[in-house]
């Protein structure tokens, strides 16, 4: 599921919701975190005044730099109006890197591979040398 909306109760009244929204794959307009779909998904949940915060995993390598750009711009125009967390899966590299330089916070697993445009291909070419 490219996207769902937990219910949280913060006290008394209606429970907050907040969305959970995936990233996962190649920085591509057309697949992996697929672009066009994720900029309508965000730009939805911008106005969407039930949702009181966004959560984007994160579990890329990078690809397209137009791509990346779309998606950082609608989060960048999210996080004017509410929360956005992004939580890093296994990579965030290159494009997946960019994406969370555009939260208000960011939470990565202790094994996650983040590095800008090269690095973790250098790392995992190392790595297998090794082997």
């Amino acid at each position: 599921a490219p996207s769902l909306v937990l219910s949280v109760i913060l006290g008394w009244g209606e429970p907050a919701k907040i969305a959970v929204v995936y990233a996962i794959g190649e920085c591509d307009m057309d697949k992996g975190i697929n672009a066009r779909r994720l900029e309508k998904i965000l730009r939805g949940l911008r106005d969407q005044g039930d949702v009181k915060a966004v959560v984007l995993r994160v579990d890329s390598p990078g690809g397209s730099p137009l791509a990346s750009d779309v998606v950082a711009g609608q989060m960048r125009e999210l996080m004017k109006t509410k929360p956005v967390v992004v939580s890093q899966g296994d990579v965030a590299a290159s494009g997946g890197y960019w994406l969370p330089m555009c939260s208000n916070t960011i939470v990565a697993e202790p094994t996650s591979v983040t590095s800008r445009s090269g690095q973790g291909r250098g790392l995992r070419w190392q790595n297998s040398r090794k082997s």
